[in-house]
């Protein structure tokens, strides 16, 4: 008989794997919007409606998902609405300037629950870093929701060298990055990264002048292409997919030289697609 890594026999292991691969296909599936029961979920996925439902149960009694209607029952099994639980965590983003930091805090339905000023006076590394602590002791000793992840966006004023702290404990002494520091701080996932440029653009039919039903969003990380969401699902990216997006973007220039953008529609949400990513990345 073979062996794994952990002590277990080998067919077990894949067996675990298996269950997380399951798992995270129908995380997967109800984060981006294609069917929120278990039925559509096995209908949608081609698993089978009893896996669905075990680890949509394990999902539920874990806080991570919760049931949000009843929509009666078919062929005996429940066909309720899914969704994320807002109270499973809440995730923190931090822009970074060089002159100022704020923190917008998100719950995982992805509402924006704060906003609050962290300083407003040129500070880097060692002099930032307790002051990104105190802001999230100060919100999460009083929430009561724990902290489920930390997104850090840097500005493109910001040196890599503002980014690097003199972190100690009882054990060590280095000087190692913000992102590094607070995961060691929080022991939650931390990313960090420079501000990415995201345009959604509401785009208006030039005969009649309508906004048009389909709309997409195209996310842009240092000129390479980071996702593709398209009426609210986000598509799935081949790795070549994700190359220089210039000629994208030059493409996308000549095919709306035609049409009219409503300005209203046409925001930077950097913070927000962060939190997106960082949310799905926690639960899948």
């Amino acid at each position: 008989m073979q062996w794994d890594k952990t002590g277990f026999p080998a067919h077990k292991a894949s067996l675990k794997d298996l269950k997380a691969h399951n798992r995270q296909v129908i995380m997967e599936t109800i984060l981006g919007g294609c069917s929120t029961s278990r039925i559509g979920i096995s209908r949608k996925t081609g698993l089978s409606p009893s896996t669905v439902t075990g680890i949509v149960a394990e999902l539920i009694e874990q806080g991570i998902l919760m049931e949000t209607g009843e929509k009666g029952l078919t062929k005996g099994r429940s066909s309720k609405e899914l969704s994320v639980n807002s109270g499973y965590g809440q995730i923190v983003i931090i822009e970074i300037k060089r002159t100022e930091a704020n923190m917008s805090v998100y719950d995982m339905a992805l509402q924006k629950t704060g906003e609050f000023p962290i300083i407003h006076h040129r500070a880097a590394g060692n002099s930032l870093f307790p002051e990104i602590v105190h802001a999230i002791q100060n919100r999460f000793g009083e929430s009561g929701i724990p902290l489920a992840g930390i997104g850090l966006l840097y500005m493109e004023d910001m040196e890599q060298s503002d980014l690097n702290v003199m972190y100690s404990t009882s054990l060590y002494s280095d000087n190692i990055s913000i992102k590094d520091a607070l995961y060691t701080r929080f022991k939650v996932p931390v990313i960090g990264e420079y501000a990415m440029n995201e345009l959604t653009a509401g785009m208006l039919s030039p005969e009649a002048g309508d906004r048009a039903r389909n709309n997409a969003q195209i996310t842009i990380v240092n000129n390479l292409l980071e996702s593709v969401t398209v009426n609210g699902r986000q598509l799935k990216l081949k790795s070549h997919e994700k190359a220089d997006a210039t000629p994208l973007l030059d493409a996308l220039g000549r095919l709306l030289s035609g049409f009219t953008f409503d300005a209203d529609a046409i925001e930077m949400q950097a913070a927000g697609s962060m939190a997106l990513r960082l949310r799905n990345s926690i639960l899948c």
